[in-house]
């Protein structure tokens, strides 16, 4: 699988999951990979529950367990780099500007928005 075909799939996860416009917290504005029911941040969004670990929390996107967690949910790694943008939007801007920042990664990245 190309790298180009493996950052639109975790693209589409991501984009799909922004459409809830629900941030995943457990306290105090702190994001999470997995946060109160079950509600998970984009990066979380491509980790499956067999390989999701709570002490990834304290982690960013950059780090080799949660790279590990995505790419074996994924089969490969998406781009790093790909990885960090999407935690950054997901955890510094606020939901309803979520949709033109994704939309900005896209055009980066030469994804398409899902339909």
């Amino acid at each position: 699988m190309s790298k180009q075909k493996i950052n639109q799939i975790a693209f589409d996860i991501a984009y799909k999951r922004s459409l809830n416009k629900k941030k995943s917290q457990i306290k105090d504005d702190f994001c999470a990979y997995r946060g109160a029911n079950n509600n998970c941040c984009f990066v979380g969004a491509l980790i499956k529950d067999e390989h999701y670990n709570p002490l990834l929390e304290d982690k960013c996107a950059g780090a080799y367990a949660v790279q590990e967690a995505v790419k074996r949910s994924l089969g490969k790694l998406p781009s790093r780099r790909l990885l960090n943008e999407l935690q950054k939007i997901h955890d510094r801007f606020k939901p309803e500007d979520w949709d033109k920042e994704l939309h900005k990664v896209a055009k980066e990245y030469n994804l398409t928005i899902p339909t």
